[in-house]
């Protein structure tokens, strides 16, 4: 994802949601309803300089509406609690949720991204992207991982949350 900021921020957000889209499409790697998808989570992950800690706080809930014209709807916080840094979203502009199957564990692990507008620290016109995985109930191996348009990344693709859980609902 690239976050370099400008009048097209939005439109390249826009562009690489699609085109991950139609490459999962394309693969068949995608959940079946997800024209219609709702993604859920709170809890605790890593942030850069708590060593293990629970230090990064999130809470989320982002929908697709597909009945109602394609609305994307949503909001998310995030508190790096090392650095006092308080990103709030509002608005989404894309969601993307698909399925796989990893040899080593019980299958499927459903995985989703969105991505959007943010504010940090109460000054607008940030940007921000977000990937999720739910590895089952409650919550055991889930990850969540931010990425914003400053640099900054807040939890890990590669290690799950220290506590709390994701949920990605497929709705008809």
């Amino acid at each position: 994802m690239d976050f370099n900021g400008g009048e097209n921020t939005g439109r390249k957000h826009l562009i690489a949601g699609l085109t991950v889209f139609l490459v999962a499409l394309m693969a068949g790697l995608l959940v079946p309803g997800v024209f219609a998808c709702k993604i859920t989570g709170g809890g605790h992950g890593e942030v850069e300089g708590a060593d293990g800690v629970p230090a990064g706080s999130f809470g989320f809930n982002v929908m697709y509406f597909d009945k109602k014209g394609g609305i994307v709807k949503g909001d998310l916080e995030f508190i790096d609690h090392v650095t006092g840094m308080n990103v709030h979203a509002w608005d989404m502009e894309g969601i993307n949720v698909w399925e796989d199957y990893p040899s080593n564990k019980p299958g499927p692990w459903l995985k989703g991204e969105f991505w959007g507008p943010c504010s940090i620290d109460g000054e607008a016109g940030h940007s921000f992207y977000v990937y999720v995985e739910d590895a089952g109930e409650p919550g055991v191996a889930d990850k969540f991982y931010i990425e914003l348009d400053t640099g900054y990344v807040g939890g890990s693709m590669v290690n799950p949350i220290l506590v709390g859980n994701i949920q990605i609902h497929k709705v008809n």
